[in-house]
């Protein structure tokens, strides 16, 4: 039936139109690496934003400290009444933590106090990915899709591990933003109180 001038169109039931030819699996799996690729290169630039960030505010508390602890020790001449010292105690153990949080930052790794980095930014191919590919041991030579396709799974593995690790400096950044606060508001009370 033949559709009149200024009639709705209306769908025929039936299948869906599907593409003359689908896409191979290897040019499927080079778009499943470059995301990889991508989304490991992000998480690098989030843990440099991440360092840069800290180190530029402990240079701004460390300064501010410096101002603020020799403020508040010109200012009580002789004997310190016991309250300052408590205050004081409590600046200081700020600060240690601050570097602590800050030391765990910079390094990188899952716990605070292991040196070691943990995080997997570096995109390159796993040697014993690459050895099984060109000479496999047993049954047929992998073709490019199988090893793209490993390779996105070791992008995909790396990529989990790193968000793990990502989220703990996540929240090591929050608290340090937290103990330099303090740092700087117990010092700041010293002032006020003894100043």
């Amino acid at each position: 039936m033949a559709r009149k001038w200024g009639q709705p169109v209306v769908s025929m039931p039936g299948k869906p139109r599907l593409p003359k030819a689908l896409p191979d699996k290897t040019s499927l799996y080079e778009i499943a690496v470059e995301e990889g690729r991508r989304a490991l290169d992000s998480q690098f630039t989030q843990l440099d934003s991440i360092r840069q960030r800290t180190v530029q505010y402990l240079a701004f508390v460390g300064a501010a400290t410096a101002f603020l602890v020799g403020t508040a020790m010109r200012g009580t001449q002789g004997a310190r009444p016991d309250i300052f010292l408590v205050f004081a105690g409590v600046g200081a153990l700020t600060v240690i933590i601050s570097l602590m949080l800050t030391w765990s930052i910079l390094t990188a790794s899952k716990r605070w106090w292991w040196p070691v980095s943990r995080f997997k930014w570096d995109a390159s191919v796993s040697p014993r990915l690459l050895n099984s590919w060109i000479h496999p041991e047993v049954g047929p030579k992998p073709t490019d899709a199988d090893f793209l396709q490993a390779l996105a799974n070791q992008y995909d593995d790396m990529i989990e591990t790193n968000d793990g690790i990502l989220e703990a400096i996540r929240r090591r950044y929050r608290w340090f933003l937290g103990f330099g606060f303090i740092q700087l508001c117990v010092w700041i009370m010293l002032i006020g109180w003894f100043g």
